[in-house]
């Protein structure tokens, strides 16, 4: 069951209609979120509840599979969807419903986990993390203690620019803070 703590302190509960699991993943300032729901098969489906607590299906035409992690007050959405012969591949879901790949390296898995405001996307891929802007530009954010791979994993990012998360290295998980260099 997902649910939504509000500013008093309150929870709202709340299931995707029809469903017994339902992961919520991510909140904007208006109340939206976005996350999964499992079928009775365990085949997770991406939706979108809005603040009046109706559902909004998120599902990428190609995929079998689609797992919303992230939205910003744009109603801009990120996740990924997986298809019968594609692996996992990211996406950004627009707020008019279209959906724009988010692959820094399409031979990989990729795993967008937020974006801000400004339209700035964090994620990882088998071969590190990334940071996507809006025009597409992409810049490394691997943590200095990790050697290749996926050991840094983001979590959100905010309208500064400033990304959290948790890197893995031999002698446990750490959490990070990540602050844009000054341009």
């Amino acid at each position: 069951m997902g649910f939504l703590r509000h500013a008093d302190g309150t929870f709202k509960s709340f299931d995707y209609p029809g469903t017994w699991h339902t992961f919520a993943h991510a909140v904007n300032d208006a109340g939206q979120v976005v996350g999964v729901y499992e079928d009775d098969a365990g085949i997770a489906h991406g939706f979108l509840r809005n603040s009046d607590g109706s559902f909004v299906p998120l599902e990428h035409p190609d995929g079998t599979s689609t797992a919303p992690y992230g939205i910003n007050n744009r109603g801009e959405v990120v996740g990924y969807w997986r298809g019968p012969k594609t692996g996992d591949r990211g996406f950004l879901r627009e707020s008019d419903g279209r959906f724009i790949p988010v692959e820094p390296d399409p031979t990989t898995s990729t795993y967008p986990r937020a974006i801000n405001d400004d339209g700035t996307v964090v994620g990882y891929t088998a071969l590190g993390t990334f940071l996507r802007r809006k025009d597409g530009t992409l810049s490394l954010l691997d943590h200095p203690a990790c050697f290749g791979g996926a050991c840094t994993i983001p979590t959100a990012i905010n309208k500064r620019g400033e990304v959290v998360g948790q890197y893995q290295v031999p002698n446990g998980v750490h959490g990070f803070l990540a602050k844009p260099a000054p341009r």
